[in-house]
């Protein structure tokens, strides 16, 4: 026990009718990195908000430092000296990296009610505590100025400021590329060797196994197990998870290609995209892939119509057709499923109902008047073929895990009778089995001859869902692959990362 920094006894949490959490015990040693990972809906985010004060236990016990505590408000646990970094930053865009990283706790200068921030003494102790853990960020710099991996950076420095026991993680690489996030692996193992305990959660199975010591799977609100994450393997966690066997692989099965449905000859955006051609036909689902930045958000955007364009040209079922707006992609009946679902995408204050029929207001209507009838005969039909989790369509959407949200939006395409989909990182934030639920979805629509175009930054979803795919590289489309040319990871790659032409002649070849 005296390993032991935080311990939870028989954690039960419920909303309403639900219980979120069913006697939930959990153990973090000191200095080790521990993997909290389960499918969305499973109770992780329960758990961490009751550890950080955002939620109050039902019943059960929590001991910090071997003591019971009752945490009951925010400020209870940051006392204890456990801090949260959430997937959404908590950052002032128009303050500098040391006003933020001090907030609230500012050095200062005067008397009496003349008090005055000493600037000079907080840049310089803020720049000391970047330089101590190795990061070149100025204090002085404003957070707007900042690329995301060092807005990152700064709320870790954030937590770290108040000299942290626990420091909680919550999906941190969703937005990082490869790089950055190496880069932020490499700083949370000098944070582990100065004694700092972490709870580390993130739906990549591969950061699991790099990152931590031990992982506690959650499956419907119970603590499944914990394992050394030395003694099990992708296929054997991936089944504690979902509870039944899945292979965290997923494969595509064969698929029947139609007539050509979408088509871009020639299109270019400034100094963004250059000469994009591709092609999509109906049944078959085309990836684009390429490394973070390189041009792919730029181009979901365009050929909705979202974008105004230099050059080009779209082609709808051979029929040369202008985009636009997205307006105009949706009469053609092409459907946008944005890599941001909560900023770009879902409608947070409404219903899952609303969500879905929001694009079919034609077929739901008569002279304005939605027909209340009709509007829940199709949502339940989507909702009930998705397998979309609700307590009923009339839940709101923001309370739904990220798997089902995602599934939402999916269906509020169909609904509209879509004929080609566009999905920009369709599984960002998705646990695996969502994930599986997410390309068995794709790949049924492909077999009523939907055409599927997705971008994705991760090689080994691109490898197993796509018929092509698209490698993108600065702006441009810089390789095809199709067929037995996609089983070479590495032939994908060389495009990608776009190393000398020997090298590359070396490789292809």
């Amino acid at each position: 026990m005296e390993n032991i920094i935080l311990q939870t006894k028989g954690i039960c949490k419920s909303f309403g009718g639900t219980k979120a959490l069913k006697e939930v015990d959990f153990e973090l040693r000191r200095g080790e990195i521990h993997g909290l990972i389960g499918e969305n809906g499973a109770g992780k985010s329960t758990l961490i908000k009751i550890i950080a004060g955002y939620y109050v236990k039902d019943q059960g016990e929590i001991f910090v430092d071997g003591q019971r505590r009752n945490i009951e408000k925010p400020s209870d646990s940051l006392d204890l000296g456990i801090r949260v970094i959430s997937q959404e930053f908590n950052l002032v865009n128009d303050m500098s990296v040391a006003e933020n990283v001090c907030i609230g706790d500012y050095p200062c200068y005067g008397r009496g009610r003349k008090w005055i921030v000493n600037k000079k003494l907080l840049n310089e102790r803020v720049q000391a505590l970047m330089d101590e853990i190795g990061e070149p960020i100025r204090a002085e710099a404003m957070i707007k100025n900042l690329s995301v991996a060092e807005q990152q950076t700064v709320e870790i420095a954030k937590a770290l400021w108040k000299e942290p026991k626990i420091l909680i993680m919550d999906e941190p690489t969703a937005a990082l590329n490869d790089q950055e996030t190496k880069h932020l692996f490499s700083l949370l193992f000098r944070l582990k060797e100065k004694g700092v305990s972490i709870i580390f959660i993130t739906h990549r199975l591969q950061e699991q196994f790099t990152l931590t010591d031990r992982i506690t799977v959650l499956r419907d609100g119970c603590r499944i197990g914990t394992v050394l994450t030395k003694d099990i393997t992708a296929d054997e966690l991936t089944t504690m998870m979902v509870g039944k066997n899945i292979n965290a692989n997923y494969a595509r099965t064969n698929s029947r290609l139609g007539d050509l449905i979408f088509e871009v000859r020639g299109l270019s955006v400034g100094n963004t995209l250059k000469d994009i051609n591709l092609k999509v036909h109906k049944g078959e689902i085309v990836s684009v892939f390429g490394l973070l930045g390189q041009g792919q958000d730029a181009l979901s955007r365009a050929v909705i119509g979202d974008m105004k364009i230099d050059e080009g040209e779209f082609y709808i079922c051979g029929e040369k057709t202008r985009l636009r707006s997205p307006k105009d992609a949706v009469k053609h009946r092409i459907g946008f499923v944005s890599e941001d679902r909560k900023k770009a995408g879902l409608l947070l204050l409404q219903t899952l109902k609303r969500n879905i029929s929001i694009a079919s207001m034609e077929k739901i209507s008569r002279k304005g008047v939605i027909s209340s009838k009709t509007e829940k005969e199709l949502v339940s039909r989507w909702v009930e073929k998705l397998r979309i989790k609700c307590s009923g369509i009339n839940q709101p959407v923001a309370s739904l895990s990220g798997g089902n949200q995602q599934k939402a939006l999916i269906a509020r395409w169909l609904a509209n009778e879509s004929e080609f989909i566009i999905l920009n990182l369709p599984t960002r934030g998705v646990d695996v089995g969502a994930k599986y639920d997410i390309y068995r979805i794709l790949e049924d629509l492909c077999s009523t001859g939907v055409g599927i175009l997705v971008f994705s930054l991760e090689l080994p979803e691109v490898l197993g869902i796509s018929d092509r795919i698209y490698i993108m590289r600065e702006g441009q489309i810089v390789g095809e692959l199709q067929n037995d040319e996609m089983l070479n990871s590495d032939r994908i790659m060389v495009y990608a990362v776009g190393i000398s032409d020997k090298t590359q002649e070396e490789v292809l070849s």
